[in-house]
């Protein structure tokens, strides 16, 4: 199976969708609704008001983006929840060893302190009866 990046796949669904549906565009017009044959060419409409506005072709760049983050989305899906799950994986895996390394060091204090205490034991009891060190 091909793999391809999720944004190559997105912009080639947007060239497609782009070219397939400027079929469906309307011609450009002045804005007074004059189909002028110069309309591409500087000042064609300049005694009709300006260039108008193609809704229709507003509408083809529209419908064209709008299916590119769709696909997008589909096909970035499964790859972003491997991402999030080996996230959440090595977040668990982070507080586990962290969790790991505080019981080593709460073990090693504890061996420590009876270190101490049984050295202090040791020294009162050589030191005898009745005498405080």
């Amino acid at each position: 199976m091909l793999k391809c990046h999720p944004f190559v796949v997105a912009i080639l669904v947007f060239l497609a969708l782009r070219i397939g549906l400027s079929y469906f565009e309307l011609p450009t017009t002045c804005r007074d609704g004059w189909a002028s044959s110069s309309i591409g060419r500087r000042g064609a409409c300049s005694w009709y008001g300006g260039v108008g506005i193609n809704w229709s072709a507003v509408l083809v760049i529209i419908v064209s983006i709008a299916g590119a983050v769709l696909t997008f989305r589909v096909v970035d899906g499964p790859a972003r929840r491997e991402r999030e799950a080996r996230s959440v994986a090595a977040q668990e895996e982070y507080r586990r060893r962290r969790a790991q390394e505080a019981e080593e060091e709460a073990a090693k204090q504890r061996r420590k302190a009876e270190r101490i205490h049984l050295a202090n034991t040791d020294t009162q009891r050589s030191a005898g009866p009745g005498v405080l060190v």
